[in-house]
């Protein structure tokens, strides 16, 4: 079974696993740029028992948001 981290996570762009600023290098040091990705975990919502994950990726002014739901079994 996965492991969830509860909460809001925005990973620091030097240890995301992604070129955030396009130079073909992935998370070298002093790494910044416009690609952004964060994710909420919430437990017991929109009903008990299950999970809420949404995962937010951000590039300069647009966002792109995926929701899905699991089920605590």
């Amino acid at each position: 079974m996965p492991i969830f981290w509860r909460g809001n996570h925005a990973p620091a762009q030097v240890a995301d696993g992604i070129d955030n600023n396009f130079d073909g290098e992935i998370d070298e040091p002093g790494e910044s740029g416009p690609l952004r990705i964060t994710w909420l975990i919430t437990d017991d919502a929109p009903i008990p028992q299950t999970k809420t994950i949404r995962v937010d990726v951000a590039m300069r002014q647009r966002t792109t948001s995926v929701t899905s739901y699991r089920a605590n079994l």
